[in-house]
Parts: structure tokens; sequence; C-alpha cells
């Protein structure tokens, strides 16, 4: 909200400190989020091995996509220039992964016969896949935003 607000009222400045806290919050969030979800790895991987094995896959493929994205959002804070097919192509591989994921949760939930616990992952990964939304709609506001003060005539 306070983005939005900023937004509004033109501070670009505030606006890209505010991005730069959520994009640093979020990757690190990924690495000390790590070891909860190696607990929770192994607990379900002795429970049904391929299953767990899988869903601990998605995991951690999606984890590096989130983390390089936000290096490619931190390169381009830093100045100016962003790799879009690679940032566009780690967006869609990263989201799609996460889908899998929330996919092999309620699979794996519905086999477990309702081990509703498991449920706070299909919300967390819900949480993940907005984040990287949120990371998009920041690179296109910024490019925006520097596509007006760029002059193209010249």
């Amino acid at each position: 909200v306070t983005i939005l607000v900023l937004t509004a009222k033109g501070k670009d400045r505030a606006c890209y400190i505010l991005y730069g806290a959520w994009i640093g919050y979020f990757v690190l969030d990924q690495i000390f989020e790590l070891p909860g979800f190696l607990s929770t790895f192994l607990a379900t991987a002795t429970v049904n091995k391929p299953i767990g094995m899988a869903v601990g896959i998605l995991y951690v493929v999606s984890m590096i996509g989130i983390i390089a994205i936000g290096a490619l959002l931190v390169e381009y804070m830093n100045d100016g220039t962003i790799c879009n097919r690679a940032f566009n192509t780690l967006c869609i591989i990263t989201v799609s992964v996460i889908v899998l994921h929330v996919l092999g949760d309620v699979f794996y939930i519905t086999m477990q016969n309702g081990n509703f616990e498991l449920w706070l992952s299909v919300f967390n990964n819900i949480r993940r896949c907005t984040m990287i939304f949120l990371f998009t709609f920041f690179a296109y506001d910024s490019a925006k935003m520097q596509l007006k003060k760029t002059d193209l005539s010249k």
C-alpha cells in the first residue's frame, strides 16, 4: 500500500527503496526458509519417497529461480540494465515450477487422507508466486519510468 501511495505521489526514489527492501526480504526469506523446508521434506520423503522427492526438487528449483530473479532485479536497480529474455524466462519457469509444486502438494494431501498441516505449504507457494508477480510489475513499472525519461528521438 505504501508503494502505491508513493507511486501516486510520484516519489520514484522512495518507491525504489521500498522495492529494494521487498526484493531483499523475499530473497533472504528463501534462504532462511531452507532449514524449515528440509525438516518438512525429510519427514515427507520418509512416508512416500517418489512424491516427496519430486516435491522437494520442485521447491529447490523454484527457490533457485526466485534468487536468480532477485539478482537480476538488483542488477537492474544498480546499473539500469536487465536481460529481458533471461528475466522473462526465469519468471515463467519459476511460476510454472511453483504451480507444479502446489499440484504436487494437493496430490500428496489427498493421498494422506487429509493431512491438513500440508495445506500450509500450498499457501506458502501461493505467496511465493504472488511475490514473483510483484517483481515482474516492479520491473515493468520501472522500465516504463525509464523510457519516459529517455529521449528516443536521438
